[in-house]
This record gives structure tokens, sequence and C-alpha cells, in this order.
């Protein structure tokens, strides 16, 4: 965990540097609050709103890291290629500190690509919304705040297209056949738990050849692929273990 020089921000007020966008849920098939007020479990309170704030508040100016553990690889007759990558911060990025957020967010990203392989990780913590049950004019219907659709952590990895995995934690989305029907993709959404917030997790899984197999098990925050065809072999991983935070 880094150490950060402490600061006093106003922000917008609300313990962002902004105004959140307000969002309607209800519709939705999976969303979740940072405090873990969700569609299968919809009762909020006066407390769980605030903590989904404060909850927030420490992704937003505190996030810092990610540990993920994604790697694909392809063996064949022409050659064979391993990309790997596994943990990614924010320490390169202008606003970086938590005290020039203020200004706006801080993103990083890694990919290690080797043309029939490739492993990709994001953190990309820019959607912070207040979520919701119900009509956004209705103040009653505000059960806290929680992350968009936008991807906070995505991990990704494919081999040649014939076996890929992606795992992203976001705070709403539908069941909408991620990544399309089809007998070659699975896919998988679950409520999970990283560094003390709550996400929606968001995992699919695609294995294209004479033999393949694939797992999308959002719950675990996994996802791998396995192909053969002819004298060829595919892998893909995708794994999310942890986040990490600045602290003061």
């Amino acid at each position: 965990m880094p150490t950060a020089t402490e600061f006093t921000a106003l922000g917008a007020g609300n313990g962002f540097a902004s105004c959140l966008t307000k969002v309607d849920v209800s519709s939705y098939d999976y969303w979740t609050t940072f405090s873990g007020v969700n569609k299968d479990s919809p009762v909020t309170s006066d407390f769980l709103i605030a903590e989904s704030i404060q909850l927030g508040m420490k992704l937003y100016w505190n996030g810092f890291s990610c540990v993920a553990p994604t790697d694909s690889a392809f063996t064949g007759p022409t050659g064979n290629t391993a990309s790997a990558v596994s943990y990614l911060d924010v320490s390169l990025h202008s606003r970086a500190e938590p005290k020039d957020r203020v200004c706006g967010i801080a993103r990083a990203s890694e990919e290690d690509n080797n043309g029939t392989s490739y492993a990709q990780l994001y953190i990309n913590p820019g959607g912070f919304v207040k979520m919701y049950d119900g009509a956004i004019t209705d103040e009653s219907r505000f059960v806290g705040v929680g992350y968009s659709t936008v991807s906070h952590i995505l991990s990704r990895g494919s081999a040649s297209n014939r076996a890929t995995t992606n795992l992203s934690i976001i705070g709403y989305t539908d069941d909408s056949g991620y990544g399309a029907a089809s007998p070659y993709n699975e896919s998988s959404y679950a409520y999970v738990t990283l560094g003390g917030l709550d996400f929606v997790c968001q995992a699919y899984a695609r294995a294209v050849g004479t033999i393949a197999t694939r797992s999308a098990d959002a719950t675990n925050l996994t996802a791998s692929a396995n192909a053969e065809l002819s004298s060829r072999t595919f892998s893909s991983t995708s794994t999310i273990t942890s986040i990490d935070f600045y602290t003061y």
C-alpha cells in the first residue's frame, strides 16, 4: 500500500470531484451499490447509503492498483507464443496522487501482445453513479452510490481468437447473452466483493476447436478457455484477485 500526501478538497460537496449521474437501475438484471444493496436485496437504509458514499469516495480518491493474473498461449507448427500480465497500478498517471484527482480520475492499462496471443489489463475508475430503484425524480427511491456499466477492472486474454476470456467488475448490467449466444461461448454474472466494495462481476469465455472447453465463473472472478485444432493449441485465463488503495 503506497502512502499518499494528506490533503483537503471541496470537490462538488458530495464527496466526489463532480456531480454524480442519477441512474434508474430497477430494470437491469443485476445492480449493486458499493455497500451491497442490490437487485436481490434491494432494501436500503440511511446507514447503507452513507456507507456506499464512503466506499465510493475511497475508490475514487484512493484507488491505486489491482492484482489480476491474465495469460494466453498458442502452440503450433509455425511457433509458440505466450502472453501474461498480472499487476497494474496508476503510478504513472498524471493524477496518480489522490490530491490531484480533484481534476479527474487516474487510469492505467497494460498489454502483452505477441501476435497470436495477447493479455490485457485495465483500471478505469470513472463511472460513479447515484442508483435509484425507480424514478430518479423520486428521492425516496435512492438506494446508494455504485459503479456504472463501464468496467472498473477489465482482464482480457486471447489466443488467435480461438480461446478468449474476458472478466470485468461493473455496477449494473443486463444478462443479455454477454459475448452473444453461441455453443462456443459461456458467460455468467455474480455479486462479488473486492477491497470491501461490492460490484457485479461479468465473466465470459469462448473456445473454438475440435476439442474445446470453457468456464465463466463470475462468482470466483475467473474465466478460462482451451481449444485444440489440428496440431495447434490455444488457451486463455483471466482472473481478478484484489484491489488496493493509498493509505495516509
